[in-house]
């Protein structure tokens, strides 16, 4: 008997304590899920609104770009009088424009975001583009990507971090952005003769950057789950508490009376608790008691099973001793006891199943059917010895033309039938030809059968090309009438 862990001091070994266990770290288990998935959920909530402000400035800089450079620009040329090399960033270039206007907006805005429309040698330096912009360029330039957005860390704090394709060069822009020679004077003078020149018709020369700020959303998930976490913890409390007396009163009392029955229905049984530790919790000895009652059921089983086996033995003893007598009968039922071919029961049995074989499949199927002639007075002459010794040789013959699934049956004294599936009438009467001349020839010698002088058949063959088309008990009843047609001449078979 397997002894058991003892009970310590706070009562952890007991039922109550490894029921609690499991059901507060369930709690817990549960409780930080809970949390962490509203946590997450917030946090995405919040890249979601930055996701639609940074959309919402990305779509308002555009607009502000197509309306410079499709209406304000071409109503300003038409009205001033500027020369062809004069420049004024304030009314001519789009990118500066906004540029200012940004300026003006960002103390107006309370969200502290980052916006920059980034190009690689940009005209102005404040728009040029730093390493991941350039590669987030390059990617849109070649089709990759229509946009990119993604949490970063930057500068130790935490931003969404919105990109999209910016201006297209247009065939107006040109002639601004293709050479030096051929920009305004006043333009080079501005900026430079190197920056944001060479650039194509339909390039993708700019990209909108946009950051927005997320510690202060995190943050405020972060206190919304620490909040959560201090009132799941208070609720626990106050759930495992109350718990803990139903527990006690639906649980541990009912088992713990039962432990105290086994001890006592234990003591009774063997006369002293001793015989079977008790010294785990309230479940592990009820286990404890049915252990021990296994042990004594098992002896009386296991001499019980020693009783049935030599019984068995036995039984299966007389069994095999009936069941050999019983296959010797069923042969002796089946087969002719000289001859070894089938009785006239079993050929009928075997005949019929092949026959409606050949039905379902509608294919040829033949019959024998043969007799000795003038056999009677073969046996009165010579002795019914003599006669069994004929039949053998007969049989031989008659095994030794046909194939192994063909059915051989003794139908009467010297009477003989075969079976012949997937066989046609003109097969079956070349083997009728061949039976017939292998008996003649065998030179067994008959007196009385004259004219011939020796043992002779006489067969019926009956057949049809198509098994469904007649029924077995005509086939059976044409080869033997047929049978008796070779018999008026003997020694041959019919139909030829």
């Amino acid at each position: 008997m397997k002894q058991r862990g003892s009970k310590d001091g706070n009562g952890q070994n007991s039922i109550k304590g490894k029921l609690y266990r499991p059901i507060l770290l369930l709690l817990i288990f549960f409780g930080v899920i809970f949390i962490s998935v509203i946590n997450i959920n917030m946090k995405r909530v919040a890249n979601q609104e930055a996701y639609r402000l940074s959309q919402v400035l990305a779509s308002q800089n555009l607009a502000v770009h197509t309306f410079i450079n499709q209406e304000q620009k071409p109503s300003f040329f038409d009205a001033s009088d500027l020369g062809e090399d004069d420049f004024i960033p304030e009314l001519m270039s789009s990118t500066y424009m906004i540029r200012q206007i940004n300026e003006h907006l960002d103390p107006l805005v309370p969200v502290n975001y980052y916006y920059k429309e980034v190009a690689v040698n940009a005209r102005s330096p404040q728009n040029e583009a730093y390493d991941y912009e350039v590669e987030a360029l390059r990617r849109f330039n070649n089709g990759e990507i229509d946009e990119i957005r993604e949490v970063m860390d930057w500068n130790d704090k935490t931003y969404f971090v919105y990109m999209q394709p910016g201006e297209y060069m247009e065939e107006g822009c040109i002639q601004c952005h293709g050479t030096a020679e051929q920009a305004p004077a006043g333009l080079v003078d501005y900026y430079g003769p190197e920056r944001s020149f060479g650039r194509e018709p339909g390039e993708l020369v700019s990209a909108l950057s946009i950051r927005i700020p997320l510690e202060e959303a995190y943050a405020g998930a972060n206190r919304t789950s620490l909040i959560l976490s201090a009132t799941y913890g208070l609720m626990l409390l106050l759930l495992f508490g109350s718990s803990s007396s139903v527990i006690s009163r639906v649980v541990v009392k009912p088992v713990s009376s039962l432990d105290n029955r086994v001890r006592d229905t234990l003591t009774r049984f063997n006369g002293k608790a001793a015989d079977v530790v008790l010294n785990g919790d309230e479940i592990e000895n009820v286990s404890s008691a049915f252990d021990f009652l296994e042990e004594r059921l098992s002896e009386a089983y296991d001499n019980l099973e020693q009783h049935a086996k030599s019984l068995e033995v036995k039984v299966e003893e007389r069994t095999r001793d009936l069941n050999r007598v019983n296959a010797q009968l069923v042969l002796a039922n089946q087969n002719d006891w000289l001859l070894g071919v089938l009785n006239r029961g079993a050929f009928d049995m075997r005949a019929k199943s092949e026959f409606d074989r050949m039905r379902r499949g509608q294919g040829p199927i033949s019959f024998v059917m043969m007799d000795l002639d003038r056999f009677k007075s073969y046996n009165d002459m010579y002795g019914r010895e003599a006669g069994d010794k004929t039949l053998k040789r007969v049989v031989e013959i008659i095994q030794q033309n046909i194939r192994a699934y063909d059915v051989c049956g003794r139908y009467a004294g010297e009477e003989f039938v075969i079976c012949l599936p997937n066989t046609s009438r003109q097969e079956a009467n070349e083997i009728a030809s061949r039976i017939v001349t292998g008996i003649y020839g065998a030179e067994i010698y008959h007196r009385q059968n004259e004219p011939f002088g020796r043992v002779t058949v006489s067969a019926g063959v009956a057949g049809v090309e198509n098994a469904k088309d007649t029924y077995f008990e005509r086939l059976i009843k044409e080869a033997d009438d047929n049978m008796y047609k070779a018999k008026e001449v003997r020694n041959t078979y019919y139909p030829q």
